[in-house]
């Protein structure tokens, strides 16, 4: 079906479209538990600064069959937003450790951080592998 306008002599078509990407979030049933990992720990110490992300990501990895072939908005509800993304977003990245990023005048956009770092692998929107990454 198609609804037409008019208007100053301009013709406008409007076609009903798809949306491009999916506007659900995901449910709080539908959230990962893991046995040991404390989120709410996890998620305070969002730059690694506390080094408490460390013991956690041990757990992340120990309990990795948990969280493998999710979808990233379910991932992302469990470790909040990753610190750093690479540039294909294939790759999410999460401080472990303190380093540069826990200095007051850190700039992100031309500071580089070398601290251990929780490395996820996306293959389109599902998690396909983890791993630590060691500087």
């Amino acid at each position: 079906m198609r609804n037409v306008i008019t208007s100053l002599g301009l013709c406008l078509i409007l076609m009903p479209t798809k949306p491009a990407i999916s506007l659900t979030h995901p449910k709080l049933s539908d959230s990962i538990d893991i046995p040991g990992f404390d989120k709410e720990i996890w998620q305070l110490d969002s730059l690694g600064c506390l080094d408490r992300r460390a013991d956690f990501s041990e757990i992340l990895l120990a309990n990795k069959e948990c969280i493998l072939g999710k979808k990233r908005d379910l991932i992302e509800l469990l470790l909040g937003v990753p610190n750093r993304w690479s540039f294909s977003k294939k790759y999410a990245f999460y401080y472990l450790t303190s380093g540069i990023q826990c200095r007051g005048n850190y700039d992100r956009s031309r500071d580089t951080v070398e601290v251990f770092t929780l490395s996820l692998r996306y293959s389109g929107d599902t998690l396909r592998d983890i791993g630590i990454f060691i500087p």
